[in-house]
C-alpha cells in the first residue's frame, strides 16, 4: 500500500473540508441551548476568577467549560464565538478520521471515511450543529487512536502512554469515556502475546491516563474545590444516573432504532465490523474501532439512555468502518464485475442512501426555517436581548427552572450557585435557601418558563412583578418600581 500522500488527495481533503465549513455556516447565528449556555456561564466567571463547582454547579468534567474560555479567548465572549470554535473542531476530527485512515487503508477508503463523517456528523438529530461534549472529545479519542495503531517498534511505551493521556483528556471531556479505558487494555493482551511486555505497556497505558487525572486532581486542591468536585462530578452523578428511569433494555431498543432510522450506513457498517471480527481476527484497526465504538454505546445506555446528541461520539469510528466496509465490498464484486461497473454501482448505492438520509431527516426543511434549534433556545435570546436593553450595571435577574443561557447572554450572575433546577432534589437546603433569598430580596427581572404552571413563586410574582413580555415559552417579568 502506498503511504505516499499525493497532490490529489489534499487538494479533495481540502474541498471536503470547505464543503463541511459551508454546511455549518448557518449555525454560526443558532442560540445556544441550555447545557451550552451552562458552558459559557461557567467559563464567562471563570474570567472573574470564579470556579467551576464551587461558584457553579454543573456535573460534567472540568475540561469542557475551559474548552468553552478557549473558545472566547480567541474569539471573544459571545454565542457566535463558540459556534466558530466547534465548527473548527469538527474540521480538525473531519481531518483526524483521513489521517487515522489513511495511516492502515488507502487514500480513497481515507477520503471516503471523511466524506461519510462530515454527512453524519452533521445530523442535526443528534445536535451534531451544538457545541457539546460529544463533539469535543472526539479528537482526543482519534487522536488516541492514531497512537494505539501507529506504533513504532522500540516506542511502543511511548505509543501506549501517549494514548492514555489522550483517553484522560477525553474523560475529562465527558464522563462515559470511562468505559473505554478498558479497550487499550484488552487490544494490547490480545495482539503482544508476551506478557511481559503486554503487563509493561499496559502500565504505560495506565500511567498516561492517571497523569490527567493527577493533574485535575491538583488544579482542585490548588484552588481549594476537592470536596466540590467529587461532590459534583461522583456523588451526585450517581444520584443522577439513579434516579433515571429510562436506562436498560429500553434505552437500548430506542437507541438502536434512531440509528437504524437515521443512520443506516453506520449501521451496517457496525454488524461488518462484527463479521469482520470474526473473518479477521487479526485486522488490529477494526478489532479497535469496532470496540471503542461499542463500549461507548454501553456508556450511553448505562449513564443516560438515549439522548440523541449522546450518539455523536459514534460518528467518527461509525464513519471509518463504513469506509472500510465500502473498499471490502469493492474488492469482492471486483472479482465479478468489470472494475468501472462495481464503481457505478457502489456510488448509486451512496447516492441513494445520501437521499434517504436528507429526505427521512427532512433536512432541506431544516435549513429553509433557519431555526437550526428548539424555538425555546430563539426565545431565551429574545428574553436577553429585552434585557440587554434596559440592564445596568446593578440589575439582577432570576431565571426559573431551566435556561441558564439568558444568564450568559445578558452578562448578569445568577443570585446564587444553582443556575438550573435538575440537581433540587439532591442540594434541597441549598435550593431552600436559594428561594429564601430571592423572596427576600426579589431580582429586578424574573424570566419564568411557562410550562411551569403551578410554582412556588406565584405569590412572589402576584406581590411584586409586572408582566413585561410573554414569548411562546418565557414570561418575562419586571419588578414594580
Amino acid at each position: 500500500m502506498d503511504k505516499r500522500i499525493t497532490i490529489l488527495e489534499i487538494c479533495l481533503l481540502f474541498a471536503m473540508v470547505l464543503a463541511a465549513f459551508a454546511i455549518r455556516l448557518p449555525f454560526n447565528s443558532m442560540p445556544l441551548d441550555r447545557d451550552e449556555g451552562t458552558y459559557a456561564y461557567i467559563a464567562q466567571h471563570v474570567y472573574s476568577h470564579e470556579l467551576p463547582y464551587r461558584d457553579t454547579f454543573d456535573h460534567k468534567p472540568p475540561f469542557i467549560y475551559y474548552i468553552y474560555k478557549t473558545a472566547f479567548d480567541f474569539f471573544g465572549i459571545s454565542a457566535e464565538s463558540i459556534r466558530v470554535f466547534t465548527t473548527i473542531c469538527v474540521l480538525i476530527s473531519m481531518v483526524l478520521v483521513f489521517i487515522l485512515t489513511r495511516h492502515f487503508s488507502n487514500r480513497w477508503v481515507a477520503l471516503l471515511a471523511a466524506l461519510i463523517y462530515m454527512v453524519y456528523q452533521n445530523n442535526y438529530m443528534m445536535g451534531g450543529e451544538t457545541a457539546n461534549t460529544e463533539v469535543f472529545l472526539q479528537i482526543p479519542l482519534l487522536l488516541a487512536m492514531l497512537f494505539l495503531l501507529d506504533i513504532e517498534k522500540k516506542y511502543e511505551h511511548v505509543s501506549f502512554f501517549i494514548a492514555g493521556i489522550f483517553i484522560g483528556v477525553a474523560f475529562y471531556v465527558k464522563t462515559m469515556v470511562i468505559f473505554i479505558f478498558l479497550v487499550p487494555l484488552i487490544y494490547i493482551f490480545y495482539y503482544y502475546r508476551n506478557i511481559k511486555n503486554a503487563v509493561r505497556y499496559s502500565v504505560w497505558y495506565t500511567c498516561g491516563f492517571f497523569l490527567v487525572t493527577l493533574l485535575v486532581f491538583a488544579w482542585a486542591i490548588k484552588n481549594g474545590i476537592m470536596n466540590e468536585f467529587i461532590d459534583c462530578n461522583v456523588l451526585y452523578n450517581f444520584f443522577y444516573i439513579g434516579g433515571n428511569q429510562s436506562t436498560g433494555m429500553p434505552a437500548l431498543a430506542d437507541g438502536l432504532k434512531f440509528i437504524i432510522d437515521t443512520d443506516t450506513l453506520l449501521f451496517l457498517s457496525f454488524l461488518w465490523s462484527v463479521y469482520m471480527l470474526f473473518r479477521e481476527p487479526k485486522e488490529r484497526a477494526n478489532f479497535l474501532i469496532f470496540f471503542f465504538s461499542a463500549t461507548m454505546y454501553i456508556g450511553i445506555v448505562i449513564l443516560k439512555g438515549p439522548l440523541l446528541h449522546y450518539y455523536l461520539v459514534l460518528v467518527p469510528g461509525f464513519a471509518i468502518l463504513s469506509a472500510m466496509m465500502i473498499w471490502d465490498f469493492y474488492l469482492i464484486l471486483k472479482e465479478k464485475m468489470e472494475k468501472r461497473a462495481v464503481i457505478a454501482v457502489l456510488i448509486l448505492a451512496l447516492v441513494i442512501n445520501l437521499v434517504v438520509y436528507i429526505k427521512v431527516l427532512k433536512i432541506v426543511e431544516y435549513y429553509k426555517s433557519g431555526i437550526y434549534t428548539m424555538v425555546m433556545f430563539h426565545d431565551s435570546r429574545a428574553i436577553a436581548e429585552i434585557i440587554n436593553r434596559q440592564k445596568n450595571e446593578k440589575t439582577t435577574l432570576f431565571v426559573w427552572p431551566n435556561e441558564p443561557e439568558i444568564y450568559f447572554l445578558t452578562g448578569i450572575k445568577a443570585p446564587g450557585r444553582f443556575i438550573y433546577a435538575t440537581p433540587m432534589g439532591y442540594y434541597k437546603k441549598d435550593f431552600q435557601a436559594l428561594f429564601e433569598k430571592i423572596a427576600d430580596n426579589p431580582p429586578d427581572f424574573f424570566a419564568l418558563t411557562k410550562d411551569e404552571k403551578e410554582n412556588m413563586f406565584n405569590g412572589l410574582i402576584k406581590s411584586f412583578y409586572d408582566k413585561q413580555i410573554e414569548t411562546s415559552n418565557i414570561i418575562l417579568y419586571k419588578r414594580r418600581k
